[in-house]
Formats: C-alpha cells, structure tokens, sequence
C-alpha cells in the first residue's frame, strides 16, 4: 500500500499558510477566509489535522500481519492446473486454522479500538435504533386469533406473539432467545393450526 513517501508535496500542502491575500485595507485583511497569520487557532487545527492524516496513512504500512504459510494444493479442470496455496485454511477443525483466525481477529480489533470516537458513534447508533418502532412480521389469522412477529428496537431476533382478535392482548408465545441456554436462535417460519390452539414453528 502507498505511504505518503510517494508523494513528498502533500504535507506541505496542507501545513504551509496560504499566500497573504492583496486588501484594499487592514479591516478587510483581518477578515479575509484565507488569513491565516491573524488567526493562530485555525492554523493551529490545520497542522494537527494534516498530521493526523499523515499518521493515519503512515500506519498502514506498520501492521504486523500474521503469517499466512502456503501449501502445494492444486486442481486440474479440462486440462488446465489452478495452484491453491491457502486451500488448508478451509479446514476449520484444524488447530492451526482456529489459531489463524484468531490473530487475524486479534489484529483487527486492535486497529477498529484505535479509532477516535468509536464508541461513541456506537453508542449514538444503538440510541437511533431504539427510536424505530417494532418490525411486525408474518402475521397469521386462524379461529379469531392473531399470530405474528414482532422485533422490538435493539432485539437481534423476533418473538412470536398471538392476540384474541384485533382488540385483545399480547401475550408471548414463544421466545427463540431463551429456548437453548448459551445459543442464538431465530423463527424461520411459524404456522398456526385450523383451529388456532397450536402452532407450528420452526428455528434454526
């Protein structure tokens, strides 16, 4: 990847004062746009946003990738051979394969915790996502009831809900979250019966 070496003028472009604008008097030249010797706090937040930039393009070049070894793997369709050095990264019950992933994890997360004002983006996020309404889906009518699914705001899955008709009260049916401790499951469809007292769903 390119460093700011490739292109030397670039730096001073950003940090070097802007030619001293030509005024008809001194009033006028203490307000010009370009002024920057009059005005020490915007050449101050000049030079250290150019040298954050310079920061951010020179740290590119500093990562310490893991290293990727490579295999003599290799497949011939219709005559012609295709060389697939990393195909051993495929086999995810290796030892040796988890413990890849884990540093190629490792490493990102370090570069995704050094950027400024990251969690408070986040945070920001998830405070506009709590201020949609709920997403209603698969709704089904059978004997006078109402079976639906409904994601509340900051939820990552749907529950399934069911109402005596159109005036009667929610009540929980089923909860994909808390069926099976320690996993994250979701209602792929769900199917009432002909006379309403039973429903079918299925999860993954």
């Amino acid at each position: 990847m390119g460093t700011l070496e490739n292109s030397p003028n670039l730096f001073e472009a950003l940090i070097l004062p802007f030619p001293r604008p030509v005024c008809a008097d001194q009033q006028t030249f203490l307000h010009h746009p370009l002024n920057l010797t009059y005005k020490p706090s915007r050449m101050k937040k000049l030079i250290t946003s150019a040298m954050a930039c310079c920061a951010i393009f020179l740290s590119f070049g500093q990562f310490a990738y893991p290293p990727t070894k490579t295999v003599d793997s290799s497949d011939t369709y219709f005559g012609v051979t295709y060389k697939d050095p990393y195909r051993w990264l495929e086999n995810f019950k290796d030892s040796e394969v988890v413990d890849w992933f884990r540093q190629q994890s490792a490493l990102s997360k370090s570069v995704l915790d050094r950027i400024s004002g990251r969690d408070e983006l986040i945070a920001e996020w998830k405070r506009l996502d709590k201020l949609q309404p709920p997403a209603i889906s698969g709704r089904d009518f059978e004997n006078g009831r109402i079976f639906y699914r409904k994601t509340m705001p900051g939820e990552n899955v749907s529950k399934l809900y069911y109402r005596e008709g159109m005036g009667g009260k929610e009540q929980l049916l089923f909860d994909p979250a808390g069926f099976i401790k320690g996993k994250t499951l979701s209602i792929q469809s769900a199917l009432p019966s002909f006379d309403g007292k039973k429903n079918h769903h299925r999860i993954f």
